[in-house]
């Protein structure tokens, strides 16, 4: 008997929305007996009448229908991508072995921040190299002081010419032959600069070969400085001669030997720039920094490890600005521009809507798929966005189409019926009111057909409603 009743009252809920589908646009209902129980309104129409404290217990709101023009919108999709100025690969420009690590993953850094500290052998031997170079300096400039102090003395015997002119001689051919090699160095920089700009050299041939410009460079200059040095004692030798005045040698060996301390001592520094360090700090060991600000997302290495130019260190990312890489059809071209406005959704922050605009449209559309690439810059300073979370969401394009337009809240589903319920002329009486939508958005539904500018209509507390017309329903089925 039971179930006789549920199949009957079933049976009644199919017919009243039958009745409903006659019109609901004139609601006037009759209270009789209890309040809440259905009851039949003009036209045929099933209405519910409440009491002002049953209203307020469901939490209805009512409100009029009015046009509104259609925020006409397309659907994407996509993935958040780190802005590619904002991601760095961190490497190392010399080999050695991490011996302190201040940072984990997840750490926020700032430009010029230390990273890493590694020792290298490479580092030490060119430290050494400058430390013994600069005590050659200084050596040769006390001695070149001394030695024109004797000069003036006229403790040194007259040099010959002929001692003079062999040692332009030799200087002449040590410069040309100097300045050979410079001229081989160049080319052969030039070549594997090119060929590391195509990505066919590796760094450290680029580095190698900066290295062999250098001290190319640093030979040349010494040879050249030593010619200048022999081809003006020669004149000094010379014109001494006419003027019976001697010019000393050892002045002049000491000016030489100044000259390539000088050279060498340069060199030496030119080393520390090649090897990314600092004149005032170096030593065994070296800092690596941060490029950018950023969080580091990836920490490649660990303390004791050895590692080369080559070797990934962390990879460090600034997400306060993302990128939203979509792809646009072929069909919605026409309405999307570079500023146009994006909103958008993420499963893992319900609840939440971020807003942007394009930022750019790829002038490029991909052969296959007939797409165009596109890219929304999105701010993200409370860092809730995390990289390559995938989105939902969609472009307004732009619309000057009026529509009656209600939240999602009013529309009431039943079975394959879609209504809605409108307050009647006599306060706190609804009539379900079957509806045909249109443009349906995350947060609006267009109504197209049911009902008519002026109808006020529940936006909230319809399920309240739904439920007590079904109670109802089964009531008469019983």
């Amino acid at each position: 008997m039971t179930r006789f009743k549920s199949n009957y009252g079933y049976i009644i809920a199919i017919l009243l929305l039958c009745m409903l589908a006659i019109g609901c646009t004139k609601p006037s209902a009759e209270k009789s007996g209890e309040e809440g129980a259905e009851k039949p309104a003009e036209g045929g129409e099933q209405a519910i009448t409440l009491n002002e404290d049953q209203i307020k217990a469901a939490g209805i709101v009512v409100s009029p229908m009015r046009l509104r023009a259609v925020d006409e919108r397309i659907e994407i999709t996509g993935e958040l991508e780190p802005v590619s100025t904002m991601e760095a690969r961190v490497t190392s420009r010399l080999t050695g072995k991490v011996v302190s690590l201040p940072v984990q993953e997840g750490t926020w850094v700032h430009s010029g921040s230390p990273v890493a500290v590694l020792e290298s052998t490479e580092l030490a031997q060119a430290d050494q190299a400058y430390h013994k170079a600069k005590a050659e300096l200084d050596i040769s400039a006390k001695s070149l002081a001394r030695v024109r102090d004797m000069a003036k003395l006229g403790m040194f015997s007259k040099s010959a010419i002929e001692n003079a002119k062999n040692d332009a001689a030799e200087a002449r051919a040590s410069l040309e032959g100097a300045r050979a090699s410079l001229d081989l160095a160049q080319k052969s920089h030039d070549r594997v600069k090119d060929l590391y700009s195509s990505g066919i050299a590796a760094r450290k041939d680029l580095e190698k070969a900066e290295a062999d410009l250098s001290k190319a460079k640093a030979d040349e200059k010494s040879a050249r400085i030593r010619y200048e040095s022999a081809t003006s004692r020669l004149s000094r030798e010379e014109q001494n001669y006419r003027q019976s005045q001697g010019a000393s040698k050892e002045v002049f060996d000491a000016e030489l030997a100044y000259r390539q301390a000088e050279a060498e001592y340069e060199s030496a520094v030119r080393s520390f720039e090649i090897l990314g360090v600092s004149e005032s700090n170096h030593g065994r060991t070296f800092t690596v920094t941060s490029p950018l600000d950023g969080e580091v997302s990836v920490l490649s290495i660990s303390q004791g490890e050895a590692v080369i130019p080559t070797t990934p260190l962390m990879t460090i990312v600034d997400t306060r600005t993302l990128w939203l890489q979509i792809n646009i059809y072929e069909k919605d071209l026409s309405r999307v521009k570079v500023g146009s406005a994006v909103s958008f959704t993420v499963s893992a922050l319900p609840g939440r809507t971020f807003k942007s605009r394009v930022s750019f449209i790829s002038p490029v559309m991909d052969e296959k798929t007939r797409n165009v690439k596109a890219r929304v810059q999105v701010a993200n300073y409370d860092g809730s966005l995390k990289l390559h979370m995938p989105v939902r969401g969609w472009i307004s394009a732009g619309s000057n189409r009026q529509a009656l337009m209600v939240p999602n809240s009013a529309i009431i589903k039943l079975g394959k019926d879609t209504l809605v319920f409108i307050e009647k002329d006599k306060p706190g009486t609804y009539a379900p009111c079957p509806v045909t939508l249109g443009v349906q958005l995350p947060d609006l539904a267009e109504l197209k057909e049911g009902v008519k500018a002026g109808d006020r209509v529940v936006v909230k507390g319809g399920f309240y409603l739904k439920s007590e017309s079904q109670k109802a329903s089964m009531g008469e089925g019983e």
